[in-house]
Parts: structure tokens; sequence; C-alpha cells
């Protein structure tokens, strides 16, 4: 019995990790395609109006996303590591080009643009194609990507707490854009809050598409959204006359951000002398390895959020100490790649447990030296 229980459970993680997968192969997919309408915006049809400006003008934004979603996948799947994948897809120029002519005929009176002179422009889309590449990562990789410039000096929770605040902003501001008020849905019976909160719950949940760190310390995050499916979901709530990429930013809360006193204490901590540990745990992911490696990485934030809440000097622990000083910062990250893996289980129902370890004295030798400058000799318990 145990054994046909493990096979159940190994099942439905190989499902639910192939429908992960999907899911991002899918947002690139949709992320290419918005690139290719922008693309397509900037094109010009005559008279000084681009294809974009004629296309909001005859309120058909939607239209072209349904022609757009025929777009052709060339090639297959790339994926750069298990979390990062790129999808390329071509759009032939001559499908865009109709739907620009069919909306001129059936609203002359709207057109920017005489038919006569459009269908001259569009002749010459024969050949032509719309190509564009477009990648997805998965949340835990986001987090992970090294952040340029003055972003390397910001403590990485900080950062953390940025990008969160980017991808909650993102399904915010697409909500608000496309959220069809409860008096225009034909499902007037529903909550107009709680459906907009369960939009935004399921917006906030999808694959990540860019991440940009910006030198004003803000960060921006996009997510794609499958129109199908967001219709599917949320029927007449959801205009699908929008992009299907929702953008986010999110900024380095200033509040905490004020510079104050670093003191280093006279003598080294209690916890220098002990052992700090973490466990760390993943439920099955495809393979035993790369399960091990998500609960590695689960144990070492576990760790990592252990040594940050460690007393450094009276009335402040080392995490409020990083925040004031950058060398304390980076101090802290270095001492945290020499955590060793003290142990690893392998689970029969296909999950896996990692314990970290790393000795206290490590990481009081990294601040301390890093506190003092280098230059004064590091503090060690009276005896």
């Amino acid at each position: 019995m145990r054994i046909v229980s493990f096979i159940f459970c190994l099942i439905v993680a190989q499902f639910a990790f192939a429908e992960d997968r999907a899911a991002q192969a899918e947002a690139a997919r949709v992320a290419a395609v918005a690139r290719i309408a922008e693309m397509i915006d900037d094109e010009p049809l005559g008279r000084g109006v681009t294809a974009g400006q004629f296309i909001d003008a005859m309120d058909a934004r939607e239209k072209l996303w349904i022609v757009l979603s025929e777009a052709q996948q060339v090639g297959g799947v790339r994926w750069i590591d298990d979390e990062t994948c790129q999808v390329r897809v071509d759009v032939p120029a001559v499908k865009v080009g109709q739907l620009i002519l069919d909306l001129s005929l059936a609203k002359p009176n709207k057109s920017l643009v005489p038919y006569d002179l459009l269908d001259r422009q569009i002749n010459r889309w024969t050949h032509r194609s719309f190509s564009a590449t477009a990648s997805s990562l998965s949340w835990d990789r986001a987090e992970q990507l090294a952040p340029p410039g003055a972003w390397r000096k910001i403590d990485s929770a900080k950062r953390r707490t940025a990008l969160e605040a980017a991808r909650a902003d993102a399904a915010r501001q697409f909500v608000r854009t496309a959220f069809v008020s409860r008096e225009q849905a034909s499902d007037a019976t529903t909550n107009q809050s709680e459906a907009q909160d369960e939009i935004e719950q399921w917006i906030a949940a999808q694959p990540v598409t860019a991440v940009q760190y910006r030198d004003d310390q803000t960060v921006q995050v996009s997510l794609a959204i499958e129109p199908a499916e967001l219709r599917k979901r949320f029927g007449d709530h959801i205009s699908t006359n929008v992009s299907p990429i929702a953008k986010g930013v999110g900024r380095i809360d200033e509040a905490n951000d004020a510079r104050g006193a670093v003191v280093i204490p006279g003598e080294p901590p209690r916890w220098a002398d002990q052992l700090i540990d973490a466990v760390g745990e993943a439920q099955f992911a495809g393979s035993p390895l790369k399960t091990a490696r998500l609960a590695e990485r689960d144990a070492a934030a576990k760790l990592r959020d252990r040594v940050r809440d460690l007393p450094w000097s009276p009335g402040q622990n080392i995490g409020e100490a990083v925040m004031l000083d950058d060398m304390l910062s980076d101090a802290t990250d270095s001492a945290l790649t020499q955590a060793k893996i003290a142990k690893v289980d392998y689970r029969a129902d296909g999950s896996v447990q990692v314990r970290l370890t790393l000795a206290g004295q490590t990481v009081w030798r990294s601040l301390a030296f890093a506190g003092t400058g280098g230059h004064k000799p590091i503090p060690t318990r009276a005896k």
C-alpha cells in the first residue's frame, strides 16, 4: 500500500511539474506576441498615422490580439535552465494587414487613413513577417537574479520586498485597467470587490517575463496573462481589449532606510560559539536532484533569516545592522556562502529535507572584520 501511495504521489508531482513548465512556456509565448504587438504599433500606415493609432481609433485592440494569438512558434521551447525558458514566434505581416483593411472597410468613417492608401501600404507587407523572442522565469529565479549597479549594495531582504511590491502592483494595475464593472458585467450577482481580489491573486501568481532594476531604486516586474485562460476563469469581469502583459513597480522602503550608527560589540556574542542551523523542505519536483536543490534553497533562506535575527548590539539584531552598513550586508552574505550541508533526507513520498549548518564563529569574524573596516583586531572573548 505504501508503494502504491508513493507511486501516486510521484505521478501527481510529475504532472504538476509538467503543468508548471507548460504554463511558463505559454507565458514566454504571450510575452513574445506582446512584443510583436509593440512592433506593429510603430508601423507607419501613411499620413503620419501608425498601425497602433489606427487600431485604437477602431477600438480593435482585442481583434488584433485574436489575430496575433495565431502566431506560429519557431522551433521548440528553449530551456536555459530548469526555471527559465525562451520562445520565439512569427506572424505573417499580411494577416495583420488584412485585419487593418477589413476594419477600414467596416468602419470607413472612423478610418484615419483612406482605404486605397492603406491597400498600397499593406501590399508592401506581402513577404514580411513579424518575429519576436521572449523569456519566462519562475518567481524563485526572479528573486535570485543578480541585480546591477547600486542594487548590489541593497540588502537582499529589502530587494525581495521591492520585488513582491512590484508583483502586487502589476496585478493591481492590470485589474484597474481591464476590470469590467459589476453594472457592465453580465453576471450582476457577483460581488465586485471579491471578483477583483480573486483576479488580482491569480494574476500575481502568473510567470514572470521580465525584471528591470532601475537606477532610481525602483524595480519593474512584468507578468504574462494568457487572454483565453483569463476569459475562461473570469468571464465578463475582464476586458481582453488590453495588453496581456501586466507591469508593476516596487520601491525601496525609504521610511526604513535612514542611516544610523552600527556599534561593533566589545566581545563576541554568545552565539559566536554555537552552531547555527536550518532545515528546508521541498515536495517532489520532477527529479530527486532538483527536489534536493529546492530543499537546499529553502534551508538557505531560513538560515539567512536565522542569522539576521541574531542579536548584534544592544537593541539591534544583525538584520537591522546590515541595513545601516553596506559592508556588513556584504559580510553577512559572504558568511552565509560558507554554510555546509549536514544532512539530506530523501523521503518515500518523493519530498526531500535538507539541513544546513553554519559556525557562529564564521559569522562573527566576517561581520566584526567588516565592521572595523578590516583595520582593527577582531574582538575575542576574555578568558
